[in-house]
């Protein structure tokens, strides 16, 4: 029996409808308890007509209707959000535009941008540079000058020494004046110094550039090459695409108007499978799975029933109701689902097997005490009853009633305790 609805509440007959019942039944033939009438007065009134049914054992198969809205899946919806501050420069959709991953939406101007990169490119050549020339070492040529340079300055002060030691023995003597040996030794001095330093030019040279010269250089390439790929991020950045495929929504970009960065732009949605989100009551809980089917239907709209997937159940319930959020998921077969449609979902739950059922029909209630009215031997009888769940025009009795008891389904509210019937044809609310 598919299709068929759970309610936690008692049934209720409306107390109007009850009164009329009542009261058209006291013109048949039987008083209401209240009446004065003896019992043989009674047993000499008319027989009421009310219809029947059977207390069967069934297999119900319940439902649970909810009330929600379409929503886009979160995973399936994308914002298009500006990451850095500048103009637009074109906008290249409009709302409601179907888009591919990949598509360019809005252009901002790069001018700015454009001229950084070029600028971080050449400095990173320029350390480059560098850096390969510290780690080759010196060229073959740059050796071979030094070497000469060192060899000119030994050569240049052979004779200088030599002409010096010569005239040593004349100063000994004082054939020579002071000043002219001073002037010579300082020439002397000047020759080692210059022979020196040629020397030491010419050992660093073939000993290469040191390690902490290379480390330094190659520092300041990666902060260089790190400087570029930021320029180049933010190019990149001046171009909008969108990351999924879908429609251009909420879009919210002007030619020429200046943003600023992180603000949003527009939405891109893929409506090709869409959540209805509706809240379940906590008493279901334990019943809904996700993978159970949902049939959804679409209010204001002329749109057939669809099939859907219960996705998700959301991990905390709210404090107040008790309810869960749960999000079924349907596919968009032709395109004609919008977020924001208000649905009505119909959940199947677990069925239950050897079930006690009446007739809905058959139960009424007195404050709040569900109970039934019992047919037996020609005369109508009240009972309190404990109702389980309900399914469609089935209700479960689990306390009150045991199988093939015959129950009053129309015309037996309000009827005193064995006012005389007359049985009328059985509901046939019972599948075949």
């Amino acid at each position: 029996m598919k299709g068929l609805q759970i309610h936690s509440a008692p049934l209720r007959i409306p107390w109007l409808i009850a009164l009329i019942l009542g009261a058209s039944l006291s013109l048949i033939g039987c008083r209401t308890k209240s009446s004065p009438e003896t019992e043989e007065e009674s047993a000499a009134q008319t027989p009421v007509p009310v219809r029947v049914g059977t207390a069967r054992t069934v297999t119900l198969e319940p439902t649970i209707e909810l009330v929600g809205t379409l929503i886009a899946i979160p995973e399936r919806s994308a914002e298009i959000a500006c990451p850095i501050e500048g103009q637009i420069q074109t906008v290249q959709v409009v709302e409601g535009d179907r888009v591919e991953a990949g598509t360019a939406l809005i252009q901002l101007d790069a001018r700015t941008t454009e001229a950084a990169v070029s600028r971080s490119r050449a400095i990173v050549q320029e350390r480059q540079a560098i850096l390969d020339r510290l780690k080759n070492g010196p060229l073959p040529q740059e050796i071979a000058v030094a070497r000469q340079e060192s060899e000119k300055a030994q050569t240049a002060l052979k004779p200088i020494r030599d002409q010096l030691a010569a005239v040593a023995p004349l100063k000994a003597k004082g054939e020579i004046a002071n000043v002219r040996y001073q002037e010579m030794e300082s020439n002397l001095q000047t020759a080692q110094a210059e022979a020196a330093i040629a020397k030491a030019r010419l050992e660093l040279i073939q000993a290469g550039p040191r390690p902490e010269k290379i480390a330094e250089a190659q520092a300041q390439l990666e902060s260089t090459q790190a400087e570029l790929k930021m320029a180049e991020l933010n190019l990149s950045f001046c171009r909008l695409a969108t990351p999924i495929d879908g429609i251009v929504t909420d879009l919210n970009a002007v030619q020429g108007a200046y943003v600023t960065s992180s603000e949003t732009l527009a939405r891109i949605i893929d409506l090709s499978e869409l959540f209805a989100h509706v809240r379940l009551p906590g008493f279901c809980l334990g019943k809904i799975r996700p993978g159970m089917r949902a049939q959804l239907r679409m209010a204001q709209t002329d749109l057939p029933p669809l099939t859907g997937t219960v996705a998700r159940l959301a991990g905390q319930a709210d404090p107040d109701t008790g309810d869960v959020d749960m999000y079924i998921s349907v596919t968009n077969m032709d395109d004609l689902l919008r977020p924001g449609l208000a649905v009505r979902a119909n959940v199947s739950l677990p069925p239950v097997t050897d079930a006690l059922a009446i007739p809905a029909k058959a139960v009424a209630d007195r404050e709040g005490t569900p109970l039934v009215t019992v047919i037996k031997d020609g005369q109508a009888n009240e009972q309190e009853v404990v109702l389980g769940i309900q399914a469609g025009g089935l209700v479960q009795v689990t306390q009150g009633l045991a199988a093939g008891d015959v129950v009053a389904v129309e015309g037996g509210y309000g009827l005193p305790d064995g006012c005389p019937v007359r049985v009328l044809p059985e509901d046939n609310t019972f599948p075949p």
